[in-house]
């Protein structure tokens, strides 16, 4: 039987016999009819079947994952990865893997584990069923990077063999870093040369940051020699330096020394790593937060040019200083190189353009000097391994604007020797070799006093000129202005000469602490801790008033009475680390500057 209809054998009939009565029209359309009615069946089972078979769609399987698109670096993300069975039919053998982006830090459970990816058996996920799985790691990386999750589902459809695969990523990017590092490392080194890797550094997040270590892992062939500062610790191939304490706006510079061998052309990365330590089961561990490389390629190049300023590849130095650059121009081959041009640009707002003074021609406009062999005849006809030394000078500006931020904190200079006369073994355009020195400015914070009879705060008291017997007050005004770099450990110390009295007065401008007095040393300081860059440029300069009074005897009558000595102001400079000291000459009521009276005592 098949879809309801029988199917019968008959014996063939005799010819001999008497044949049967012929069918009448109805009889032949029954059979028709029926024959009809078996197509149709036949069809509808066939529709049936294959639209069973067809009852699974790939791309109603849902796959994706769910997270930020941008992050700070060493920033916690959390992934959600989101699954979902849309088709009618179940889905067997559902396996879900979920790849972390590269140098992330995955922890759970206040362990650091050590993966790279997550792996998920789901097992049945039958038609109408979700699920979601969250996962989280820290995010290692430089500013710019983009850091890409990725997850796979992999299942088989009830009603197939094959299995299945689907995708799904998110990609993040570093837009921001709690403290930016830069690391200069040189473009091209020749085999063997002394190089200098640099590590600038500055915490610029919303807040303090504590128990932080940097890490330099250098490329094999490199042997360091000279450390600037020197490290916590040392092992093969990679230096620590323990920062137990960054304040928000501090930073300094890293610098290490050493020389660089490999083979002609190999490429040579050193990595730093900023580290933050946290607390797991296992105790105190270091985790990456943030990572930067830079590369230098093993060359023996023709030409090479290096830059010294004031004898120094890492002089700092201040606002008004003259900065005196000798740039060393070589010749590395075994042949003369005709047709040589050289030239330096000076990059950097705080730059005197016109105090630059040299033997080739200055484009102030594009802050360039150019030299060729008119002015320097060795560059003609450079000699087989011939060396010149180019000198040339250019003066600071004597104080800071604090209009231009960060590029107030150091100048560059950017030198290239060229000629078009290629060798004809080499394919290329022109020789060239570039050299760039940077040199950090230390900040120059202005300290001024004054000594008040009247001010607005505590007015007046006591006559003046003084007189013998008769108790006179004055008022101490200390102002400060920091166009640039922050100041730590900032305060100002004055000593109280015999005689004067604290009068238990004083006041400051903002929400800096007031000054205090020290009875037993006799001593006022105003303790700022952090000085942040542009005070008194960008925002209002720092002011502090306290009173102090005199009461003259009879042996200072015609003289000035001593009121102030050992007046400083202390900090330390964030970025360049260099300890900042001004003082003030000693302070007597000769020097009152709201009074044209004597300050000498009167009778």
């Amino acid at each position: 039987m098949i879809y309801g209809v029988d199917f019968k054998i008959e014996p063939i009939q005799n010819p001999n016999l008497t044949p049967p009565p012929r069918r009448s029209f109805l009889s032949y359309g029954k059979v028709k009819l029926t024959i009809i009615g078996l197509a149709i069946l036949l069809v509808v089972a066939l529709a049936f079947f294959f639209m069973g078979r067809g009852s699974f769609g790939e791309g109603r399987v849902e796959l994706e994952v769910e997270g930020p698109k941008e992050i700070s670096a060493g920033e916690s993300v959390s992934y959600k990865i989101t699954f979902a069975n849309n088709n009618k039919i179940s889905l067997s053998d559902v396996k879900l893997s979920f790849f972390y982006p590269p140098d992330a830090i995955v922890t759970r459970d206040n362990n650091i584990l050590n993966v790279t990816n997550e792996n998920l058996d789901i097992g049945e996920l039958k038609s109408g069923e979700s699920g979601e799985k969250t996962l989280t790691a820290f995010i290692v990386g430089d500013r710019g990077n983009i850091k890409t999750a990725r997850a796979t589902l992999t299942f088989k459809p009830s009603n197939l063999s094959s299995v299945f695969k689907k995708e799904a990523s998110l990609a993040t990017t570093i837009t921001t870093l709690a403290v930016p590092i830069t690391l200069v490392a040189p473009p091209t080194v020749i085999n063997g040369q002394n190089i200098s890797y640099l590590i600038d550094y500055r915490n610029q997040s919303n807040g303090d940051l504590q128990d932080l270590r940097f890490q330099a892992r250098y490329p094999s062939g490199f042997k360091s020699s000279q450390y600037s500062p020197q490290p916590t610790s040392r092992s093969q191939g990679q230096d620590t330096w323990v920062i137990p304490a960054l304040k928000q706006g501090e930073g300094a510079r890293i610098t290490i020394q050493g020389a660089l061998s490999g083979n002609e052309r190999e490429t040579k990365t050193i990595s730093v790593v900023l580290q933050k330590k946290i607390t797991t089961a296992t105790g105190n561990n270091y985790v990456d937060f943030e990572k930067t490389e830079a590369s230098s390629v093993i060359a023996t190049p023709l030409l090479s040019v290096g830059l010294t300023v004031n004898d120094a590849i890492d002089y700092t130095a201040h606002a008004g200083d003259l900065l005196r650059y000798k740039a060393n121009l070589k010749n590395n081959s075994n042949s003369g190189i005709a047709g040589l041009s050289f030239s330096v640009r000076l990059d950097g707002g705080m730059f005197d353009l016109s105090s630059v003074r040299s033997d080739g021609f200055f484009d102030s406009r594009a802050g360039t000097i150019y030299w060729n062999g008119s002015t320097i005849p060795a560059l003609n006809n450079f000699g087989a391994n011939q060396s010149a030394t180019v000198e040339f000078e250019a003066r600071l500006k004597s104080s800071f604007s604090g209009s231009l931020g960060a590029r107030e904190s150091f100048v560059k200079a950017t030198a290239r020797l060229e000629t078009p006369n290629v060798p004809a073994d080499l394919d290329i355009d022109k020789l060239t070799a570039d050299s760039e020195l940077v040199t950090r400015i230390s900040s120059s914070p202005t300290f001024a006093q004054k000594i008040l009879l009247n001010d607005s705060v505590f007015g007046s008291s006591g006559p003046f000129s003084p007189k013998v017997n008769s108790k006179t007050a004055f008022t101490i005004r200390w102002n400060l202005v920091n166009p640039s770099s922050d100041l730590s450990s900032a305060k100002i110390t004055a000593t109280l000469m015999p005689g004067v009295a604290w009068e238990e007065r004083a006041r400051v401008n903002g929400s800096q602490p007031q000054p205090v007095y020290n009875a037993g040393q006799r001593t006022v300081t105003w303790d700022l801790g952090t000085l942040p860059a542009g005070v008194g440029v960008t925002f209002a300069q720092y002011e502090a008033d306290f009173q102090i009074s005199i009461t003259p005897s009879v042996n200072q009558v015609g003289g000035a009475v001593p009121l102030l000595k050992n007046v400083s102001f202390e900090g330390t400079d964030t970025f360049t680390k260099e300890r900042i000291l001004r003082t003030i000459p000693d302070v007597t009521t000769s020097n009152v500057s709201d009074s044209s009276a004597s300050g000498n005592v009167q009778e």
